[in-house]
């Protein structure tokens, strides 16, 4: 029974009778919350359609709404109270960018939300931040299309040892490599300056000392040098047996320079 279980004749109207109600429509106890509880006095009964409020304990923030309504006989989902040092702030404020989402003033642990670029700009990092134990992660930034460097410079004989991208942000670092045998000449690093790739190495001909450019100028290693001499080397030379220098020959200590190794010959 809803109401009072008397009526009473008056005026020749009777005065308003109560309603029954289906027991398995009644909720029970309100929901118990960590750090907060039920303003209103607790009943072990509640008719359909009553509203109770919750409040949170110093030093916690209700998350949810704070009102929670009888309804078919559950209850709807009661707020949560969360510790003030785990709620993060407005989320951080990014130059040329904005978050997607209706900007709050407390958000509770593991909320997500988006950020997006003005035009003419492009994101750097991930779009999504998250808020952990009171902060958020770090958040994305957004950079001038002129200032992004586009594919890293192709260079002979060697390659970039990061993976390609089509496009990269300012102050990207990117490192070559030269193949074997070829012997780098420049700093092997590169960085993406205000749209602009630094200048990149050039890979140069470790001099190998080949078989056959000593069989054609008719000369030998004078000593048991490694098969090729890195760059700058020296290698001494001398004529094979029954040869003699020839009178225009380059001097027999041979130096790498540039990459290239001028041979002395022998007649």
């Amino acid at each position: 029974m809803s109401g009072s279980d008397t009526v009473t004749c008056g005026m020749k109207v009777w005065s308003e009778p109560p309603t029954c109600i289906a027991v398995e429509r009644n909720c029970g106890r309100p929901p118990v919350i960590q750090n907060g509880a039920v303003l209103n006095p607790v009943q072990a009964q509640y008719p359909p359609g009553t509203t109770l409020q919750y409040r949170c304990q110093n030093l916690y923030i209700m998350n949810g709404s704070p009102v929670m309504h009888c309804e078919n006989g559950l209850w709807t989902k009661p707020p949560t109270c969360i510790a003030v040092e785990r709620i993060c702030g407005h989320p951080p404020v990014i130059q040329n960018g904005a978050v997607l989402n209706p900007v709050q003033a407390h958000y509770p642990p593991g909320t997500k939300l988006e950020y997006r670029c003005q035009n003419l700009y492009i994101m750097n990092g991930s779009p999504v931040v998250r808020c952990e134990n009171g902060l958020w992660t770090i958040p994305p930034t957004c950079i001038a299309v002129e200032r992004i460097c586009g594919h890293p410079p192709v260079i002979q004989n060697g390659a970039v040892l990061n993976p390609v991208q089509a496009q990269y942000p300012p102050g990207t670092t990117l490192q070559y490599r030269c193949q074997n045998l070829y012997i780098m000449n420049g700093s092997p690093v590169v960085r993406c300056e205000n749209g602009l790739w630094t200048k990149p190495p050039t890979c140069i001909d470790a001099c190998i000392v080949r078989g056959e450019d000593m069989t054609r100028n008719n000369i030998k290693l004078r000593w048991k040098d490694a098969p090729y001499s890195t760059y700058g080397g020296l290698v001494e030379f001398m004529c094979r047996q029954n040869y003699r220098p020839h009178p225009s020959s380059p001097p027999f200590r041979s130096y790498c320079i540039d990459g290239r190794r001028k041979y002395p010959s022998c007649i």
